[in-house]
């Protein structure tokens, strides 16, 4: 039997208590969490990881890395499902933070999260109600949502 720190399965726990279980290869699309369990302390140890975000925010994530981790060897004629399209604009700025929290892994030929998010802030129905009607005052204002401009 393969010990613990093998397991196919990883325990993913938000901060406020909801318990996610992923396949290890879609823990590891994680560069943090893949961090955490290739260590020789506790976390590796009962293949647990604890994600310092609300339930709904790590459960979309995990969608994410999911997803990416399904379309990852996908041909190029093969049809890929817009995964922005399944993003709620409401969690659109947490999920930001917590992409570049979780650092998604670049090498996959898939877009890092955190740039499907930045995508998604820019055309989406998020700036309607601030009056942006130009592209560089959205990219402006979500500089300053992320504290990169002042």
């Amino acid at each position: 039997m393969a010990d613990k720190s093998e397991s196919e399965w990883v325990r993913v726990l938000s901060e406020d208590g909801w318990t996610f279980i992923v396949p290890r290869k879609v823990a590891v699309a994680s560069g943090t969490l893949k961090n955490t369990l290739s260590t020789g302390f506790a976390e590796a140890e009962a293949a647990t990881c604890h994600v310092p975000h609300r339930g709904a925010i790590v459960e979309k994530v995990m969608e994410y890395l999911s997803y990416k981790t399904l379309y990852e060897s996908a041909g190029p004629k093969e049809d890929i499902p817009e995964f922005s399209e399944r993003i709620q604009p409401e969690l659109a700025l947490e999920l930001l933070m917590a992409a570049d929290y979780l650092e998604s892994r670049s090498d996959y030929p898939f877009a890092r999260f955190s740039t499907v998010l930045q995508w998604f802030l820019l055309h989406s129905c998020l700036l309607v109600p601030f009056g942006f009607v130009r592209t560089y005052q959205c990219t402006v204002w979500i500089l300053i949502c992320l504290g990169c401009a002042t």
